[in-house]
Formats: structure tokens, sequence, C-alpha cells
């Protein structure tokens, strides 16, 4: 065991392997931004992004709550 935290060597390594793979994860959604950007390189406040997902966010949250709540 793991003197110092007091977790088995299976438990590290899995949790170093868990985070490795968000690593990476995110790094490849960060490329894929970046990406994104560069080719359309506008940007809007969150005001605009509510206004163009309007009905769609809602749709969404409803949904959400339905499952939720059952």
């Amino acid at each position: 065991m793991s003197q110092t935290h007091s977790i088995s060597l299976s438990r590290l390594m899995k949790e170093a392997t868990l985070e490795k793979i968000e690593d990476e994860a995110a790094l490849a959604s960060y490329k894929e931004a970046m990406k994104a950007y560069r080719n359309d390189p506008r940007i809007y406040s969150p005001e605009e992004v509510d206004e163009m997902l309007g009905s769609v966010k809602l749709t969404i949250l409803t949904y959400y709550a339905r499952e939720y709540m059952k």
C-alpha cells in the first residue's frame, strides 16, 4: 500500500490510468475546438448563445427534468 495516501497500488494505477484518459480526451477536445476556431474565429457572448439555442435548450432541459423525475 502507498503509505502517503493509504491506497493500494492497483487503485493508484487505476486512478492514474483514468486521469490519463481524461487528459487525452480533454486535449483532443481542445484541438478540435481550436481547429474550428481557426476556420471561423467568431466568438459569442453567453447571452448570444442563450438566444441562439432558445427552444433547443428548453427541450433539452425538459427532457432531463423528466428523466430525473422518474
